[in-house]
């Protein structure tokens, strides 16, 4: 799906819609789902890279709350 095929012109608003028809807890759901769709369409293949940044991107993203949480608790004793 190019940026400037029908495709994307159709895609694109039927996305941006469903956003922000969705509660606010749902909404990053929804956005990585079209970004696999999206990604997707160009090829299969595609689909591997971004599930593995996906993952790498959220264990970093825990990781790092967890050592700040427990650096912040060991300040406030």
């Amino acid at each position: 799906m190019l940026f400037n095929s029908l495709a994307f012109f159709l895609f694109l608003p039927l996305a941006l819609a469903l956003f922000s028809a969705l509660p606010q807890r749902q909404r990053w759901g929804w956005l990585l789902l079209a970004s696999y769709v999206f990604y997707g369409s160009f090829a299969p293949f595609n689909l591997v890279y971004l599930g593995a940044v996906t993952v790498v991107v959220y264990a970093c993203g825990r990781g790092m709350e967890s050592v700040s949480y427990t650096h912040l608790r060991a300040h406030e004793t």
